[in-house]
């Protein structure tokens, strides 16, 4: 995002954020302030349960799939609607990115966001106005966050900057975990039989909006922390019969 002197995010004529810096800056660091695993083995007679906790604290990743999916407005975090007066509706100081007024864009005069989201603004019985987006101040004043801003603006990952969807990847994840049942068989001349259950993956406990901050677009490789329609980490269960002898 484009700043100015002071540090702050320039905005422009309508309150709205500006683009693209027009100097590349630093937005991000993929690696960790550290990581750590516990693992740990009980056994109780017959029965042993183990488990893996992995734990990662920073490392930011680039979540794309959701600067793409926002241009379609198709990200969970666009499922909202809002109402509001006739006044504020009328307000012709109270604009979407586009410049128009909520009552405007009721009306069809702004074709690019009414024509492909068909019924995202309506005027209603008692005089008030309901729109998919919400009323938001970048700090130039009250404005109009609807699918404009994401389809024309610098709302989304195809119309802006790669900054505003850089997000915390650090998470605390279950990785396995494992219950063992051991059935003596000496007397059939083996040593044991042993019965298992594995699971992996089991559990992921993290503040990153996306599938899985350990999913990385690049594979196993030194380019890290880029998110951009991956697969997240396969759950798996496994079942082994084991025979000793």
């Amino acid at each position: 995002l484009e700043r100015d002197a002071n540090g702050k995010i320039a905005l422009d004529a309508y309150g709205f954020p500006v683009g693209d810096a027009a100097t590349p800056g630093l937005i991000g660091n993929p690696n960790p302030k550290y990581r750590a695993s516990v693992i740990n083995t009980f056994r109780l007679q017959r029965f042993t349960l183990s488990f893996t906790f992995d734990w990662k604290v920073g490392g930011d990743v680039w979540n794309g799939t959701k600067g793409a999916i926002s241009y379609f407005g198709k990200a969970a975090n666009q499922n909202w609607w809002s109402t509001i007066s006739a006044a504020q509706a009328t307000d012709p100081t109270l604009l979407n990115y586009d410049g128009y007024t909520v009552a405007q864009m009721a009306n069809g005069e702004d074709w690019e966001v009414t024509m492909p989201s068909s019924g995202a603004f309506r005027r209603n019985s008692d005089g008030t106005y309901s729109f998919r987006g919400y009323v938001h101040n970048f700090g130039g004043g009250n404005v109009i966050v609807d699918e404009s801003y994401y389809y024309d603006g610098p709302g989304s990952g195809f119309t802006g900057p790669a900054e505003q969807f850089v997000e915390d990847g650090s998470y605390v994840r279950l990785r396995e975990l494992s219950l063992s049942y051991t059935l003596p068989l000496k007397t059939i001349g083996l040593e044991s039989l042993q019965l298992s259950v594995i699971g992996r993956n089991l559990k992921l406990w993290t503040k990153y909006t996306g599938v899985d901050p350990e999913a990385n677009l690049t594979g196993p490789t030194n380019g890290q922390g880029l998110d951009y329609f991956n697969n997240p980490s396969v759950r798996t269960w496994i079942f082994s019969i084991a025979v000793n002898y």
